[in-house]
């Protein structure tokens, strides 16, 4: 309902097409959150409409597409979640630290396969403004940390991949805490799947002794 007046008032004030296509995003990203799905991707499409029609608009905003993004994981279709970020992240550059062609090209290969039947919204990259973001729009850091999240969860991804990415976050804000954190659990979950294989390959030649027939005397 809130959001609903919202709507209206930047309808009364001539608010033009790109704030209604801020509160339409907003409106999908409240839907989402509640698990009505459909009303999602409703509002999202109004949101690509509102965008159509502002001649300033030359590509979705980083907000509609990570919120596209997050609808599609929600929908359990982690591979277009990853991809729709993939795309945005190479049309949008380097972000202003490294502008090179192939800055995210190792960690961009590492979501290419997908694979995951996760259904759950993932990790939310926000929470925070990065450097470059505003209320409504995401920074690139955040869009990579997001993708940093997902790939991790499909089990696509090579460790020197992700490792990259998260400190390729961490330069692009170095006052935000969220990459940190998630390199620091990346980090901390590959320690315990370490320490759980080696201690299955230490318990099974034990397990193969105890079971083994004695010989007769």
């Amino acid at each position: 309902p809130l959001l609903a007046v919202h709507r209206a008032i930047a309808a009364a004030r001539g608010g033009g097409p790109s704030a209604a296509q801020v509160l339409w995003t907003e409106t999908a990203s409240a839907a989402r959150e509640s698990g009505l799905l459909e009303a999602a991707a409703s509002a999202l499409a109004r949101a690509r409409a509102s965008a159509s029609r502002s001649a300033a608009s030359t590509m979705d905003t980083a907000a509609l597409v990570l919120e596209t993004a997050k609808l599609a994981w929600a929908r359990g279709e982690t591979r277009a979640a990853i991809m729709a970020l993939q795309r945005h992240i190479r049309l949008r550059g380097g972000g202003g630290v490294d502008d090179s062609p192939g800055a995210d090209d190792a960690l961009l290969g590492a979501a290419r396969h997908g694979g995951s039947s996760s259904t759950g919204a993932g990790s939310g990259a926000r929470g925070r403004g990065g450097v470059g973001s505003t209320a409504a729009e995401p920074s690139h850091a955040e869009l990579l940390v997001q993708l940093l999240s997902w790939v991790c969860e499909s089990g696509q991804w090579s460790f020197e991949a992700v490792v990259s990415g998260f400190q390729r976050a961490q330069r692009l804000d170095m006052e935000w805490d969220k990459p940190w954190f998630e390199l620091g659990r990346f980090y901390d979950r590959n320690l315990q799947a370490l320490v759980s294989s080696a201690t299955a390959a230490t318990a099974a030649p034990q397990s193969a002794a105890v079971g083994a027939p004695r010989g007769l005397d």
